[in-house]
């Protein structure tokens, strides 16, 4: 059976989104709040192909997950790309098999670890490789957490697990709605309601795990990624339409060209970036909590015809530090959950691990596909 829904969403795309919780050039002047972005005032980092990583001498973790043809299942590789080089080297130790019939996995070494399929992050603090997405894993990596989805009589639900590292001790923190993980922090468990028969994934909750209580943050909504501070997601600016390029109507109303920003203390909601024609998603957030956004031209079939990464450092300022071809084309690269270490930022992607440097370059570093699961050290 296909992995549930409520297993595979990660920081993520998120978080979408592997790893343990483990920069920025100049900005320049992007349009007014809210107001369209003009590629002709962006302060636009260059790509190149190489491996100057100026003495870099780390490990970084990388998780990579591939699904069968028919999606019912897949294989995870986790382990280590190597610099200087780019190597990578699998992990046997990284290596998860299937818990049971509910779609949850279970680590291979000893004590066991359960949570859900497709996602690793390696914790330098234990020396484990955890099932949970970056997102899920606390600032101090001393837990993670994890929703096992079920069905009763009402329909689906789930069950949001915390687990200790170091006793690999698991307990149900919450076992009301469908909710899923989105992010792990020191005030709570961040969780979205997980849509199924046609309703898109909505609302952000904060999940306290002493009282087992949830405080609403965003009702429908659906948040894109938490972090610094914020939850970001996107809507159709007033005065917008979606592109000609979208027929479909359910395409269109799910059409999105505007990120928001609400933060999480004063819950005080502010535009930050506007692409008209453009589709808009937060993917991340570098060392300083500026959000990391793709901006995409959509198609009817799902698919894309161009992809451009850009850094939003604050309303009206933003750097585009990549545009490429989209998900309907071989040279589609696809990026994941970026990933703040120290200045740089980590990109794993279906062409290899990228790295974005604070004198704006961007550069392939590794032909090593998947996920960064962790920082380079």
């Amino acid at each position: 059976m296909p992995i549930p829904a409520v297993l595979t969403v990660v920081k993520r795309l998120l978080l979408v989104g592997l790893v343990v919780v483990s920069a920025c050039g100049p900005a320049s002047k992007a349009g007014p709040a809210g107001g369209p972005s003009s590629p002709s005032s962006l302060a636009t980092a260059s790509a190149t192909a190489g491996n100057s990583l100026g003495g870099l001498a780390c490990r970084l973790p990388l998780a990579d997950f591939e699904q069968s043809a028919d999606y019912s299942s897949g294989t995870l590789k986790a382990g280590f790309v190597t610099f200087p080089g780019g190597a990578f080297t699998r992990d046997s130790n990284g290596a998860f098999e299937t818990a049971g019939d509910n779609g949850l996995v279970k680590s291979v070494a000893r004590p066991y670890l359960y949570g859900g399929p497709g996602v690793a992050t390696f914790t330098r603090r234990y020396g484990r490789w955890l099932p949970a997405s970056v997102a899920a894993v606390s600032p101090d990596s001393s837990h993670y957490a994890y929703s096992e989805s079920y069905n009763d009589a009402s329909g689906p639900r789930s069950r949001i697990h915390v687990v200790d590292v170091a006793t690999a001790t698991d307990r149900v923190v919450y076992d009301q709605g469908f909710y899923a993980v989105l992010d792990y922090e020191p005030e709570g468990i961040y969780l979205f309601a997980v849509g199924y028969a046609d309703a898109p994934n909505s609302g952000l909750w904060r999940l306290d795990t002493q009282a087992r209580s949830l405080q609403q943050i965003v009702s429908q909504q659906t948040v894109d990624y938490v972090g610094g501070g914020a939850s970001w997601y996107g809507d159709l600016a007033p005065g917008d339409q979606p592109p000609a390029s979208l027929s479909n109507p359910l395409a269109r109303a799910f059409f999105k060209d505007r990120l928001l920003r609400l933060d999480l203390k004063t819950h005080a909601v502010s535009p930050w970036f506007r692409r008209p024609g453009k589709e808009v998603r937060a993917i991340g957030v570098d060392g300083l909590g500026h959000p990391i956004v793709t901006v995409s031209s959509p198609t009817d079939a799902g698919t894309s015809t161009s992809e451009e990464l850009w850094l939003v450092t604050g309303p009206e300022l933003g750097n585009q530090i990549y545009a490429g071809p989209g998900s309907n084309s071989p040279g589609f690269v696809g990026f994941g959950t970026p990933l703040a270490d120290s200045q740089r930022l980590w990109f794993g992607s279906k062409k290899g691990v990228y790295l974005y440097t604070p004198d704006k370059k961007f550069q392939m570093v590794s032909t090593a596909v998947g996920e960064v699961g962790g920082r380079c050290s």
